[in-house]
């Protein structure tokens, strides 16, 4: 049980960093320094969600806080892999457009 409580622990964090980084962007977008903010959320949040999965999703329980977690993590994981993406691709054209103006 110690193990649900912890891995339930480590999901509420992931998913709330991940929100509070989601506002950090968009707040520090507007002072300029949005892609190496984008850059930091898109290196750690994948890590820590696949740290979550190699430590807890082996676990089998009908406890519905566990239940939650889990889901909470899918989606984190899912957003994570979505603004990897997308960040992938605006440095590949920022890229791209800053080789062609030469």
């Amino acid at each position: 049980m110690d193990r649900v409580n912890q891995a339930c622990s480590e999901a509420t964090d992931l998913k709330a960093e991940v929100a509070a980084t989601g506002g950090e962007v968009f707040l520090f977008g507007l002072l300029g320094s949005l892609l190496m903010r984008l850059w930091a959320f898109a290196i750690t949040r994948p890590v820590m969600a696949i740290r979550w999965w190699i430590r807890f999703g082996a676990i089998r329980t009908d406890d519905p806080n566990f239940i939650r977690a889990k889901r909470d993590v899918m989606r984190t994981s899912g957003f994570a892999a979505i603004t990897l993406l997308v960040l992938l691709i605006i440095t590949l054209v920022s890229f791209y457009l800053t080789q062609n103006s030469e």
